[in-house]
């Protein structure tokens, strides 16, 4: 079984002390939180660290039906990955085509 964390708005040292210690196999990058200069630095770190660490990416799908909402704190989402993500409506996500796409992008990104 591998142990991941969850790279969010407060991660701080706390996952570099888990490579560090060799307890994490791998992190998971949450891009509502964190901008993409960041997240790319944090990539880089934990690269040096450990480069067999797996680093994954939660694209926070869902979030994309939220995005029509004013009140919404949709955070990096709608300034720094603009290259896959978009704003749905649900009548949007009921089209294969769309949702393919969607996907297609956020692997691409």
């Amino acid at each position: 079984m591998k142990l991941y964390a969850q790279h969010g708005s407060l991660a701080g040292e706390k996952v570099m002390a888990g490579f560090d210690g060799k307890f994490l196999d791998g992190v998971i990058f949450s891009p509502r939180d964190v901008g993409l200069d960041n997240l790319n630095k944090a990539l880089s770190e934990i690269k040096k660290k450990n480069g067999k660490a797996d680093r994954l990416f939660d694209p926070q799908y869902y979030t994309c039906m939220l995005a029509v909402g004013d009140d919404v704190r949709l955070g990096y989402l709608p300034q720094d990955y603009t290259g896959y993500f978009a704003s749905r409506r649900r009548l949007d996500l009921t089209k294969e085509a769309t949702i393919k796409e969607d996907i297609k992008k956020a692997l691409r990104f």
